[in-house]
């Protein structure tokens, strides 16, 4: 008896997972070549990042993480693309989590999986590694949002910092991270009932 459980739990578990791994390797399979084609357009900016003056490097993160891969690799094209390549596939299942998390069933969810992660504007920060910046923006807002939604339950101390941190990240990589309260603010508009501990986030109590 406990054996058939298992198994039956087992078998539920890789109806669960195939469909998005089915979904990442199409997404990998449309994008991989973008790691082939090397520098062009505004990546070829990087060259200039030593001489750029400090006030045009607002995205201190993603300038942090150019130069560390300059400095190892040199201007390597497939290690810059990638970068970008991974950030999009992270993105993409940290999407899926934040869907679900709202409430979507999860044949939705992969569809919007699938929108997420097919959409011809990724494109641009996928292909060009300058545009690397958005995907990381909103890796850290997504990975913010993941932390900060607990479906009928309070936060928590540790999520809570988890969620302030990814954001700080954020408006460190990109200025459109400033956006996430915002964000928060719509989704305790939208499902307040679902996330009880959310405005706590967004007016800490004095």
């Amino acid at each position: 008896m406990f054996d058939r459980l298992l198994m039956q739990n087992s078998k539920h578990r890789i109806k669960i997972f195939i469909i998005p791994i089915l979904l990442l390797y199409v997404i990998s399979c449309l994008y991989i070549q973008t790691v082939q084609i090397g520098f062009f357009y505004d990546d070829l900016l990087l060259h200039d990042l030593p001489y750029w003056p400090s006030s045009a490097k607002y995205s201190e993160i993603s300038w942090l993480i150019f130069d560390l891969i300059i400095r190892n690799f040199g201007y390597n094209g497939t290690i810059f693309h990638f970068y970008s390549f991974s950030i999009h596939l992270f993105n993409t299942v940290l999407f899926l989590s934040v869907v679900r998390r709202l409430g979507a069933s999860r044949p939705l969810a992969w569809i919007a999986m699938a929108l997420w992660g097919l959409f011809p504007f990724a494109h641009e920060p996928v292909a060009y590694t300058i545009g690397s910046r958005n995907a990381l923006v909103v890796f850290w807002l997504l990975l913010a949002t993941a932390f900060a939604l607990r479906p009928g339950r309070y936060i928590g101390i540790i999520r809570g910092f988890l969620a302030i941190i990814s954001f700080s990240m954020a408006v460190l990589t990109y200025e459109t991270g400033v956006l996430w309260p915002a964000l928060l603010l719509g989704i305790d508009q939208a499902r307040r009932r679902r996330f009880p501990g959310l405005r706590l986030l967004i007016f800490p109590s004095p």
